[in-house]
């Protein structure tokens, strides 16, 4: 009776984690579905290019990659191709980064903008903040792009903690957001505090205890359940003034994590910073005819809460000593840089990345870090744009 009761134990052990892992697997199936139905649809807004045909392969090829990755979620597999090079930490190539023994390393961290979707590896904003940087650094340096698609800053606060936990320490941290921290909140389900892909999650990890295929079987008609009942709810309620307050606290969380990276960068006297990204519908560009387009394209909700979002994050520059917006750095840029809501050409992450680069070495603790003569930081300093109403108006015009 006693090998009985262990087989049955170890059996039931076995099943459960055969459960768990059918369930993540289906979780992360639904996402690269998501992620390939993207991909297989060519843009009418993205130029083409000489590798852009090998770039949108390679982006597809990568939706194969993901995977379970402990508490920051999913992350990227190896991947080695012509235009996206990502190693078996998740980790993608800067090309012109090379880290060596002494080397003063960088982390970046944000989501798919700074990873660098639909750029090759050379297009990426940490590949051209590390050529803008050698040009003053007197110290060898390098940039390590932590970037991962779909992040948040809360995710990017524990990838930072899983570094840190086995020894792999920064000299110095670059985080960049705003688009996801503020966007993620019209998703299903979504509370503060959540990442993206959360109710598709909870849907097969929590609730009753139902088997895993009948869940797989049932999700379609749930699905189609919860979309008739979401119809009948936004006819009584402003979908505005429900999601308001979620976009401020998912503002005021982004915070709470600059105080984090705060508190820790000061405890080892290492310098940070983080940048609040632009985006095409709060953005103060002239707008090209395709942007325009594109952001007739951009749903109102997302609009209406990048607006108030942005317009709450303007306001941290007050507190956060560190924080820097660069929601206007393309302000004096006429041609298209954007290829969608959020990311930006090779040419705009060269934009973006200067502005990093002027902030950076106007800072004295990054300027004594890197070895930059005070003389060219003192006058790097540049100002900040605020948020605009530019697609707002363009899409009035139509």
């Amino acid at each position: 009776m006693h090998r009985i009761g262990r087989a049955a134990l170890l059996a039931y052990v076995v099943a459960a984690m055969l459960a768990g892992t059918l369930v993540i697997a289906a979780v992360l199936f639904q996402v690269r579905q998501e992620i390939r139905e993207r991909l297989d649809v060519e843009s009418p807004y993205v130029p083409k290019r000489p590798w852009s045909d090998q770039l949108a392969l390679d982006q597809y090829r990568t939706a194969f990659t993901f995977h379970y990755e402990p508490y920051v979620v999913s992350r990227q597999g190896p991947f080695h191709s012509e235009t996206i090079n990502v190693d078996s930490g998740g980790v993608r190539l800067t090309p012109a980064s090379h880290c060596k023994a002494g080397s003063f390393r960088i982390f970046t961290y944000g989501g798919s903008t700074m990873w660098g979707f639909d750029v090759p590896d050379w297009g990426t904003i940490p590949n051209y903040l590390q050529l803008e940087l050698a040009r003053v650094a007197t110290r060898p340096f390098c940039i390590v792009n932590h970037g991962e698609w779909f992040w948040v800053s809360t995710q990017e606060i524990m990838q930072l903690n899983k570094s840190l936990s086995r020894g792999d320490v920064p000299d110095a941290m670059v985080f960049y957001d705003g688009y996801n921290d503020v966007a993620s909140v019209t998703e299903p389900g979504f509370e503060v505090g959540n990442h993206v892909y959360m109710s598709q999650y909870r849907a097969r990890l929590g609730g009753k205890r139902l088997g895993v295929v009948f869940r797989l079987l049932a999700e379609p008609a749930l699905k189609a359940a919860r979309s008739v009942q979401a119809r009948f709810r936004d006819r009584e309620e402003d979908p505005t003034n429900k999601y308001e307050a979620m976009t401020m606290s998912s503002v005021e969380l982004y915070a709470r994590n600059y105080r984090i990276v705060e508190s820790l960068a000061r405890s080892g006297a290492k310098p940070f910073m983080f940048f609040w990204q632009p985006t095409l519908t709060t953005t103060n560009k002239p707008l090209t005819t395709v942007e325009a387009e594109m952001c007739a394209t951009v749903p109102l909700l997302a609009r209406q809460l990048l607006a108030k979002g942005y317009a709450v994050a303007a306001h941290l520059r007050d507190s956060l000593s560190n924080f820097r917006d660069l929601s206007g750095a393309l302000d004096r840029e006429s041609a298209a840089l954007f290829v969608d809501a959020a990311h930006l050409s090779p040419e705009g992450n060269q934009v973006i990345a200067r502005a990093m680069f002027k902030q950076i070495i106007g800072d004295s603790a990054w300027a004594r870090a890197l070895g930059i003569p005070l003389t060219r930081a003192e006058s790097a300093m540049t100002a900040a744009g605020a948020p605009s109403v530019q697609c707002a108006a363009a899409n009035a015009a139509r």
